[in-house]
């Protein structure tokens, strides 16, 4: 009630949600604070059209509760974004992981785990949008090896968000176009 007004003023339209940095921004267990968003928004003539996700682990950790809590935070995001319109969970989950292990390993997680999230996407207007981390991340979360890996699951559950800077350090910004398809 306090921000959204500033922002329609200043003339934008649209905001992305960010639960990046916890519930000290927006708390998106308190109902009552969704419906006061969906509520103002509505009012301002203002859409949601993105909700960013809290910082995840790796959606590849070894331990499977970790594992079972990166298909719980998206799943709620996707939710959220149903009650409020939005149509896109940008993810930062790739972005961290254990890198140093075997990639046959990790690429058989990373795949369990977005087949259990992609029933929850194909449910909701909204994709999971996974970002490139770049450099220091490591391959595994380049823009063209994300592009690939989305490439093997459901269009209408998952997207990608293009981080140019990311991928400009990485030095993939050039194989991006051939990659991006209609993520």
């Amino acid at each position: 009630s306090v921000h959204l007004p500033l922002i329609k003023k200043a003339g934008f339209d649209a905001i992305e949600l960010n639960l990046y940095k916890g519930p000290a921004h927006f708390d998106w267990n308190d109902n009552s604070s969704v419906k006061e968003l969906k509520t103002v928004a509505d009012d301002l003539g203002m859409i949601v059209w993105s909700i960013h996700s809290p910082a995840l682990a790796s959606i590849a950790d070894p331990d499977e509760s970790v594992r079972q809590t990166q298909v719980d935070i998206p799943k709620h995001c996707l939710d959220l974004a149903d009650e409020l319109g939005a149509r896109a969970i940008p993810s930062h989950a790739l972005l961290v992981g254990p890198l140093k292990e075997d990639r046959e390993r990790c690429d058989a997680r990373f795949t369990e785990t977005l087949n259990d999230l992609t029933k929850f996407g194909d449910g909701s207007v909204a994709q999971i949008a996974f970002e490139n981390a770049g450099f220091p991340a490591g391959e595994l979360a380049s823009a063209v090896n994300i592009l690939d890996r989305l490439g093997r699951h459901s269009r209408a559950a998952y997207g990608f968000v293009l981080d140019t800077g990311h991928a400009n350090i990485d030095g993939d910004l050039g194989d991006i176009e051939k990659h991006i398809g209609d993520h």
